[in-house]
């Protein structure tokens, strides 16, 4: 039996939270909404923020009829220059972890619920075949220039920009 694929999950990541500025000192309250291809809300999570000593992150949320309520702790660890970085721990297994996903009625990690990512299916065959490799690198090059706000900063080229000059590099002239 093949493993369900995550990248279609309902997940909540750290990064994410992060980049919503979510992760600030205090108690904070949000809500998380997943809307479908008409922008109607399918599923959505209360989330409670708590950073301080004893940090946490409250997800509520209904499944099945039923109300629940997970409790997920948070632990951090020091970046090489300076600051900290976030991580779940997942309330199955205790495992440091970026991401939850929902499967059933819980949130839990990948490893608890036994799954793996569409290219992580694919034949190492596929993966190397150029067509695809190319495909995948234009596909790349779209998310980048659509989310590529500034070119330059300081004078120098960003990140993205720069991630960008190296796939147009990969792509094949017939």
């Amino acid at each position: 039996m093949s493993k369900q694929e995550a990248d279609a999950l309902l997940k909540v990541g750290i990064s994410w939270l992060n980049k919503q500025h979510w992760l600030v000192q205090g108690s904070n309250f949000y809500q998380i909404k997943w809307n479908n291809s008409v922008g109607e809300t399918y599923f959505k999570v209360d989330i409670s923020i708590s950073i301080d000593t004893d940090s946490f992150i409250t997800l509520t949320y209904s499944s099945e009829e039923i109300e629940i309520k997970d409790r997920i702790s948070l632990t951090t660890t020091t970046c090489n220059f300076g600051g900290k970085r976030y991580w779940l721990l997942c309330f199955s297994c205790n495992k440091r972890v970026g991401n939850l996903y929902k499967v059933g009625q819980y949130f839990a990690c990948r490893y608890c619920h036994c799954l793996t990512y569409k290219s992580r299916n694919l034949k190492k065959s596929l993966r190397d075949n150029i067509v695809f490799s190319t495909l995948n690198n234009m596909i790349k090059i779209q998310k980048l220039e659509d989310n590529l706000t500034r070119h330059t900063y300081a004078g120098l080229a960003t990140k993205k920009k720069q991630r960008l000059d190296w796939l147009y590099t990969q792509l094949p002239f017939f």
